[in-house]
């Protein structure tokens, strides 16, 4: 009895050994044939337009493994050089609000004498440092916004490019803003001092650069010398700002739409296979979702105001309740990646309740 006791222990301690082995063997064979596939495609979407075969399987690719891969395209270097000065034109905007908001902040505050005075004095220096750091920001993102700009005329051609360059910005406020960056940076922090014109109804507040000591303390070039020195005693930073503000939005504004219109083959091709994958990845979870989730009791319309701006629900719910048209227009509103074939747009339209002859859902 021992003995087959034992010998059956044996035998269920190499059937569960040689199943741990069968399980690894299968693991290992899984990440090579993972690996296998993602060589292929990094492989594939070098030479474009990327094949529809390469598409297929590119677009069950998720997380980081859709990075790793498109970044052997030709076209994601520029399209990332063009992401980026989108997103530090993005940056400058939001830095350049948020100085505004700051001035108007002291402006109001100012309006109470009694923050001038020593009870209140810790109060008046959260303003002068608040500005001082919106100031640094809205700088040095200005300095950002020019570098990324370069990065992308060195690889796309724009036909008049400097010309509009000069015709919108005063190039010596230009260049007293970029050297403002580089000695906030590198070299002192300059002051900006708050100063109080007028009285009753025609007060008015200031944060202000003083002009002689820019020069003395700062280590400006000569180009931005003439600048600050063709100024009167002092700068005020709000006049300052906000006329750069308007030439950077007129000059971007161009910028932006004519690189669009000259984007290359190979970027035009990267997002092309981008879409694809946000597609598909939005197919699935909807297919899902409306497969699986959303039942007849359940009730969309009380969820549209996750997925729709107030704007867009008041342009949704004046059209007829549950009709195609209705329906339509949401699917339009939401579905960014054109994620929407026949078959979810048959789904969509059963679980709001809309009755229609298949082969109109083919014709939409």
């Amino acid at each position: 009895m021992f003995a087959f006791v034992t010998g059956a222990t044996r035998a269920m301690t190499e059937n569960t050994g040689n199943s741990v082995e069968l399980i690894r063997c299968a693991i290992a064979r899984l990440a090579d044939q993972e690996n296998d596939t993602k060589d292929f495609l990094k492989s594939g979407v070098q030479a474009i337009p990327v094949t529809n075969e390469v598409l297929d399987k590119l677009v069950w690719m998720v997380g980081q493994d859709v990075h790793d891969i498109m970044c052997h395209h030709p076209g994601y270097g520029l399209n990332r050089r063009v992401e980026s000065l989108q997103r530090a034109l993005e940056t400058y905007k939001r830095c350049h609000k948020d100085l505004m908001e700051k001035l108007d902040e002291f402006d109001v505050a100012s309006q109470d004498a009694t923050l001038f005075g020593r009870p209140r004095a810790n109060e008046l220096k959260e303003y002068e440092i608040a500005c001082r750091k919106e100031i640094f920001a809205l700088s040095s993102a200005a300095a950002a916004l020019v570098s990324m700009a370069r990065h992308v005329k060195e690889n796309v051609v724009i036909p008049s490019y400097n010309e509009t360059l000069v015709s919108n910005f005063d190039s010596a406020q230009h260049e007293f803003i970029k050297e403002l960056r580089n000695n906030l940076n590198h070299v002192t922090f300059h002051d900006s001092n708050w100063a109080i014109r007028n009285s009753g109804q025609e007060r008015t507040s200031h944060f202000e650069f003083n002009r002689v000591k820019l020069i003395r303390d700062g280590d400006f070039n000569e180009k931005a010398q003439q600048y600050i020195t063709a100024q009167q005693e002092t700068i005020d930073i709000r006049c300052l700002f906000e006329s750069y503000f308007a030439r950077v939005d007129s000059f971007y504004a161009w910028l932006m739409s004519e690189i669009e219109e000259r984007l290359h083959l190979e970027v035009k091709d990267f997002r092309r296979c981008l879409k694809n994958i946000h597609a598909n990845s939005v197919k699935c979870w909807y297919r899902l979702l409306f497969k699986q989730m959303v039942g007849p009791e359940t009730n969309l319309f009380g969820h549209l105001d996750k997925y729709l701006t107030p704007n867009e629900l008041e342009e949704v719910y004046a059209l007829p309740h549950c009709s195609k048209a209705q329906i339509d227009r949401i699917i339009e509103m939401v579905d960014e990646f054109d994620a929407c074939d026949d078959e979810l747009r048959a789904l969509i339209y059963s679980a709001f309740g809309v009755q229609i002859d298949s082969t109109l859902v083919q014709d939409s």
